[in-house]
């Protein structure tokens, strides 16, 4: 049985260039924090505050519960056997089965969150992040933007880099990276935050994200803004039909690799 979070959470409505401003008067106390328009909701902005197991007694009295469910025994169905990707097997953390031989196992117990493995976006993300590994260009740090169960960023933990920040605006999913990130043994080298990505700064030689294409439209500039001089871009998230439409929404940045694989595509971009 997956272990399961309890969560509260409020929102702060204010204006967008306000949100900062209430973050440091208000979130100082909480576990994360996401915007409105981080978020993809549209209407009138607000910040939302949430805050972890660790942190129930700090929120304040009027925040709602959040409980994650247990969806244990719907991955048990159906998430039972291992999927190969470049130099990994994933396999599911309840399959008492040992990886093939030279494969380096990620073990996953997804909760709520995307990303077993058992979807081909997973499978091409992981295939580039392998590739840029052979070819000596994966960097010491890493953001990985929509990072669900984390698998990415245990994933480049596992190939070296030395610190991966997990980024997502579900509090659920942050469990689940935080859950899996100790399962791989690379709990000291992943960090998961429950933060939209306008609320976090910094520049990346190596930026992932693998969400659906209107998010990825939308986050463009902001994940443009987070690669610094010479990084690279892994996206992925949308189908082969909707590659060109991506593409121009990150230009100017340059095509380095792309992948498909049953109708999915990725892409590997550099500034």
């Amino acid at each position: 049985m997956t272990q399961i979070s309890i969560w509260k959470t409020k929102d702060i409505p204010c204006a967008s260039e306000n949100f900062l401003l209430y973050l440091e008067r208000m979130g100082k106390s909480a576990t994360g924090a996401v915007t409105s328009s981080g978020s993809g909701i549209v209407g009138k902005p607000f910040l939302r505050l949430f805050w972890g197991p660790e942190k129930l007694h700090e929120a304040p009295a009027d925040a709602e519960t959040m409980v994650e469910e247990d969806w244990s025994g719907y991955w048990r169905e159906n998430f039972c056997r291992p999927f190969r990707a470049g130099r990994f097997e994933v396999l599911p953390k309840w399959l008492d089965e040992a990886p093939d031989e030279g494969l380096l196992p990620i073990r996953i117990d997804p909760g709520m969150a995307f990303g077993g493995g058992d979807h081909p976006t997973t499978r091409l993300m992981l295939r580039l992040l392998c590739g840029l590994e052979e070819r000596g260009l994966l960097p010491d740090e890493v953001l990985d933007v929509g990072s669900g169960t984390g698998i990415l960023s245990i994933a480049a933990a596992l190939l070296g880099a030395k610190r991966c920040e997990a980024l997502d605006i579900d509090p659920f999913c942050m469990a689940s990276a935080e859950r899996n990130a100790a399962l791989n043994g690379v709990a000291g080298k992943v960090t998961p935050l429950l933060l939209s990505l306008d609320l976090h700064g910094g520049l990346y030689r190596l930026v992932m994200a693998n969400i659906v294409a209107s998010q990825l439209e939308k986050l463009a500039t902001e994940l443009k803004g987070r690669l610094a001089e010479g990084g690279i871009l892994l996206l992925s998230g949308f189908t082969e039909d909707k590659k060109t439409i991506v593409r121009e929404h990150f230009s100017p940045l340059r095509l380095a690799a792309e992948s498909g694989e049953e109708g999915w595509a990725a892409l590997a971009l550099e500034r």
